[in-house]
């Protein structure tokens, strides 16, 4: 670290214990710029532990933060200020970390209309067949993940009501020209296999798989689904079978033949771990196995 910069990161110790020392004398707690942007820091980071560290220090409270940030014109549906900050945030990343993956998710909320930092919210924001302004039932939300980094993002908050395929796709369009104006690349959308999301996908390519980079015509966006989701259609129809035994049967690529899982083998591993205090199948439970049967 340059002398230069270890000077400055001195002077804003200094600048903090200073300000600690007048809180103890004065009766009016005024906090240093430093103080304030040091609390804000650990308060977005942390709520829970901001409040344990004014145990020890005399720090803003946090209801002063909250009137501080309310007037801050900053949301992941505003483009302009989402842009600005993607420029900053991809300055400071390496060529692998500028992969990314969008993630598209929906939220459910409460229909209705609140006023929140000097403005109504809770309006959807898709069209409707009637022109009628409704209120928003889910909130789509459009997020970036590097594919080979810890950089995670929230770049849009959509508010919809009943929102099409054809609805989502275009504004999948619109936040990959927003991520990639960003110098990012975004190599494939992530999403659940929901009737929605798969006209959207039909929608964006043509079979279903991939389609051209708008960015760049050599490179392909790949289409998946999230292995989560997956993983739970295979389970629900699992526990649904209706055959003996509860046996599913898969092809096995590999070696060219039939595999046949019954639902008795996953039972026997519980019975067998459920007393155990370590476990191969430590997340079998009886909730899994029989909740849904017994329902």
């Amino acid at each position: 670290m340059s002398n230069v910069k270890m000077k400055h990161l001195l002077n804003k110790h200094l600048e903090l214990i200073i300000d600690q020392l007048k809180q103890m004398v004065f009766n009016k707690n005024r906090y240093c710029p430093a103080t304030i942007i040091m609390s804000f820091i650990i308060y977005s980071q942390s709520p829970s532990c901001y409040n344990v560290i004014r145990d020890f220090f005399v720090l803003p409270h946090k209801r002063y933060l909250q009137s501080i940030s309310s007037s801050l014109h900053v949301s992941p549906r505003d483009d302009m200020n989402n842009k600005n900050y993607l420029l900053n945030i991809c300055k400071g990343l390496s060529d692998n970390e500028k992969i990314v993956a969008l993630i598209i998710d929906e939220i459910y909320v409460s229909s209705r209309m609140d006023y929140r930092s000097q403005s109504l919210v809770g309006s959807a924001e898709n069209e409707n067949s009637t022109g009628d302004c409704e209120f928003a039932k889910t909130i789509v939300t459009f997020m970036i993940s590097s594919v080979f980094g810890q950089m995670n993002e929230v770049i849009k908050l959509w508010p919809v009501h009943n929102v099409k395929g054809l609805e989502l796709a275009k504004m999948t369009k619109d936040v990959i020209d927003l991520v990639q104006a960003c110098n990012f690349e975004i190599i494939c959308i992530i999403t659940d296999n929901h009737s929605i999301n798969r006209i959207m996908f039909k929608n964006l390519s043509h079979n279903g798989f991939w389609f051209s980079n708008p960015k760049s015509s050599e490179k392909n966006i790949f289409l998946l689904f999230d292995f989560v989701h997956i993983f739970k259609n295979i389970w629900k129809n699992w526990i649904n079978l209706k055959n003996l035994h509860k046996t599913f049967v898969c092809y096995d690529f590999t070696n060219d033949e039939l595999k046949y899982a019954k639902f008795q083998h996953i039972e026997n591993i519980y019975e067998k771990e459920k007393c155990l205090l370590t476990k191969q199948a430590y997340k079998l439970n009886f909730k899994s196995l029989y909740a849904c049967r017994l329902a």
